[in-house]
């Protein structure tokens, strides 16, 4: 990314691109032409970023914008001993609390080489078979600078068929002996020379289970690659999204998934519609509950709702989903929040389906817009709760048995005191259970904490606990309120 940007407070904006080389002297030359005015800048060039500001009033010639020096790191990456082709090589810089501020990244050659450039700096260089999935760090703090680097991992591939076709977007997870989670997971390829196809990295010298619905395969991964082709006996399940009147033609998601007796979900598959609306999955025989998933904004918010149940034996199904206009699917869910003694609880975040907070108000009382009829929420150092919604306007009182609310004031010389995270502790636990909760204080100083009866708590830095805000909290049944507290300092 090479570009100039200019934008005036008026609204105008100007963006040139700069070419991909520079000339003799290490520069780049570059025109705007600006209305009159005040502008600030951005220039982006190889990875840096320089932000100013510019008064314009006539031809200016001598407006030189001096980037930051870019440094390369380079080296080769080599798995098992060998060139690693196609390795994602991240490279990240952080600040003192560990939040990432920059980021660079490279793929390997053939040879496994690769190069990325970045300001002076300290960065932290990782090697990943995938972004998600860290495997080596190394720390570097030098100028030009080479890091070769080495992982430890297998590679399994193989191709998913039905009856001798392959079958695309269908996933695999690969699971370790012994461990209760997935170590790796993908989907097979969805078209051309890929399609059916799967890979991913593991550990050597470990044994694992790979799945596919409807089937399991279990190997022992020494030190070489394993190629393991996999064949599907499961029914196949497929169908066509229609839209409803007045609804949008965004692409949306069905959730298949069965539900134990509790009613949670387990067994759970995500599939993804073409632009047709045409999907398809493979399931092994079983009873299954269809959901579909709707976006209802750009930043990713959204909602589910059931459209019904198909069981699936050794024949195909057709299964036709109908999309509902999210309108005829909104209801409003209100009532009072309260703990143990059965006092409304002020001032509390409850957070439905985990991106929807409401506040109850000074008597408690919350009012929630909801999508769908199946629903969770909890609050803060709480655990998850299920509700149903049944009508278009419910009332649903909230009462936590067993719970106490404590809340004050973090103040600093009589002022209040914002944006402190604190955690609150059980008197005299082990030292690794000591935390119940955690919250960050408001714009008006104030926190919340609900935290179980019949105990004794001091309230600390969650930066550092042996920093107290307040005395020790004797807690019984009763909830405490105004229990104001000074921000504790190092002597």
């Amino acid at each position: 990314w090479r570009y100039l940007r200019f934008m005036s407070e008026q609204g105008y904006e100007y963006e040139t691109f700069l070419g991909d080389k520079d000339d003799t002297t290490g520069t780049q030359a570059f025109t705007a032409h600006l209305p009159a005015g005040d502008y600030t800048y951005q220039a982006t060039y190889n990875g840096s970023e320089k932000e100013g500001e510019i008064s314009v009033s006539g031809d200016q010639s001598d407006f030189n914008i001096a980037m930051p020096v870019l440094y390369e790191i380079s080296g080769t990456v080599t798995r098992l001993s060998k060139p690693f082709k196609g390795a994602y090589v991240e490279c990240v810089e952080e600040d003192e609390e560990g939040n990432e501020v920059n980021n660079s990244y490279a793929f390997t050659d053939a040879d496994g080489s690769y190069k990325i450039y970045v300001p002076e700096g300290t960065y932290k260089l990782s090697v990943l078979d995938d972004p998600q999935y860290e495997k080596v760090v190394v720390t570097v703090s030098d100028r030009d600078q080479v890091k070769d680097l080495a992982v430890d991992l297998v590679k399994i591939s193989g191709t998913v068929t039905r009856q001798g076709n392959k079958l695309p977007n269908v996933p695999v997870e690969c699971q370790k002996k012994g461990e209760e989670n997935s170590c790796a997971s993908t989907y097979t390829g969805e078209s051309g020379e890929e399609k059916g196809k799967y890979s991913f990295y593991v550990a050597p010298d470990a044994s694992y289970e790979i799945s596919v619905p409807g089937e399991k395969k279990e190997l022992t991964v020494a030190r070489e690659d394993i190629s393991l082709d996999i064949a599907v006996t499961a029914a196949k399940v497929s169908g066509t999204v229609t839209e409803a009147e007045d609804s949008d033609s965004s692409r949306n998601d069905i959730e298949i998934y069965q539900k134990d007796d509790e009613g949670n979900w387990i067994n759970y598959y995500h599939v993804y519609p073409d632009w047709e609306g045409k999907y398809e999955c493979y399931l092994p025989a079983g009873k299954y509950y269809v959901s579909y998933w709707i976006q209802l904004d750009y930043d990713g918010n959204g909602f589910s709702y059931e459209c019904g149940t198909i069981t699936v034996g050794t024949e195909d199904i057709t299964y036709n989903i109908q999309k509902k206009d999210p309108e005829t699917l909104k209801h409003t869910v209100s009532g009072t929040l309260s703990g143990e003694a059965g006092t409304p609880w002020a001032g509390v975040d409850i957070t439905f389906d985990t991106n929807n907070t409401v506040t109850t108000d000074e008597n408690g009382q919350y009012t929630v817009t909801l999508y769908g009829d199946t629903h969770i929420y909890s609050l803060i150092g709480m655990g998850i709760e299920n509700l149903t919604v049944e009508s278009e306007n419910m009332t649903h009182n909230i009462q936590f048995k067993g719970y106490v609310k404590i809340s004050g004031i973090l103040t600093e010389n009589g002022a209040a005191v914002s944006g402190t995270n604190l955690d609150i502790l059980v008197e005299g636990m082990d030292e690794e259970m000591l935390v119940m909760s955690s919250c960050c204080t408001k714009e008006d100083g104030s926190y919340t904490f609900i935290v179980p009866t019949n105990n004794k708590y001091k309230i600390v830095l969650s930066s550092d606990h042996s920093l107290q805000a307040g005395e020790v909290i004797n807690v019984e049944t009763a909830d405490i309120d105004n229990n104001n507290v000074p921000l504790p300092k190092k002597e």
